[in-house]
């Protein structure tokens, strides 16, 4: 017969199930143990009945000359070794079978109630779920009719508060379009006075400014003159320096004398000419005394030397002077310095 546990609020008494699963665990235990202690009993008379064999057989000689009666009770006590070795198979497999199908019976009162409880717990979940969601749509039906009212009162009263807002808007900008025209007009009249009165003072300014120039642009012309002046001396002595530096550049500066003879080897009576550029001194050595033609000179420095009767300006070149070279000429000098 299946036990069934008393129902409390939420499903069955916690106490009692746990009473019910210890009595049943305590049960198990015992069959347990039983079978066990069976095992045990048919292993030690296995144990008995194989050292009587070996006995009987290392004994044969002996108990034969006992005679009849040895023989005898050596059968009857194999035969009652044999019985009780039946007997506790018999027992252990009955307490097995009787402990398998307590556990059994037990294992299926257990999914019995279990069944009952998952059943009962259902059931209840789903009258709370459905009581749950009636609620929820009574609270959000509820929740609707008040936000529509709700909806209805604050557009009611935003439309009377805009309405009220509007009006103070078109007093408060009426107010403030008399007060921005007083006060355009107050600045209005007060930059023209100030555009008067700056007039006046720029017009007098103006005056003041011009006879400061006037009187500066005649200082500085006297100052203008007077360096021209200056000017033009100093280029008329620069000028005339030059000239004597040319002219003393392309005469005969003296002869070689007899002492300078004997010191560089030279014939006495040889020209010295007055000093000048190496290179350029060095076209008319190698006989260069006309127009389009050019002197290599390649040592340090490397000097393309040209004379001409016509001033062209060649880009890259280190320049062109007239009477550089020889007189009457435009010497050109270009190539590689060192």
């Amino acid at each position: 017969m299946v036990e069934r546990f008393p129902v409390v609020l939420r499903g069955y008494d916690k106490e009692r199930v746990d009473e019910a699963m210890l009595a049943a665990q305590t049960t198990i235990d015992r069959l347990r143990e039983q079978v066990k202690a069976g095992d045990d009993n048919v292993l030690q008379l296995q144990a008995q009945l194989q050292e009587e064999k070996n006995r009987k057989a290392s004994t044969d000689n002996t108990f034969a000359s006992l005679g009849a009666n040895a023989q005898q009770m050596l059968a009857s006590a194999e035969q009652t070794s044999t019985e009780l070795l039946e007997r506790a198979k018999k027992d252990a497999a009955s307490a097995r079978v009787e402990a398998q199908s307590q556990s059994q019976t037990l294992i299926n009162n257990a999914k019995l109630d279990a069944q009952h409880l998952v059943d009962d717990a259902q059931a209840k979940a789903d009258t709370l779920l459905k009581n749950a969601q009636n609620e929820a749509q009574t609270i959000i039906t509820s929740a609707q009719q008040e936000a529509a009212q709700l909806r209805a009162s604050t557009a009611k009263t935003v439309k009377e508060q805009r309405q009220t807002l509007d009006l103070e808007l078109t007093n408060s900008r009426e107010e403030h379009n008399k007060r921005l025209a007083s006060e355009r007009a107050t600045q209005e009249r007060e930059l023209s006075e100030q555009r008067a009165e700056a007039t006046a003072t720029i017009a007098q300014q103006r005056k003041s400014a011009n006879e400061e120039i006037t009187r500066l642009k005649s200082e500085t012309n006297d100052q203008i003159e007077a360096a021209l002046a200056d000017a033009n001396k100093k280029l008329a002595d620069v000028r005339e320096q030059v000239s004597k530096l040319m002219t003393e550049a392309q005469r005969k500066a003296g002869e070689i004398t007899e002492a300078a003879a004997k010191l560089t080897g030279l014939l006495p009576g040889t020209a010295v000419a007055v000093a000048n550029v190496d290179a350029h001194v060095t076209v008319p050595a190698v006989k260069i005394d006309s127009a389009g033609k050019m002197l290599a000179i390649m040592g340090t420095s490397t000097c393309h030397m040209l004379i001409s009767d016509k001033e062209v300006r060649v880009p890259g070149i280190c320049g062109v002077v007239e009477d550089g070279i020889l007189p009457g000429f435009f010497g050109y000098e270009a190539g590689q310095s060192c």
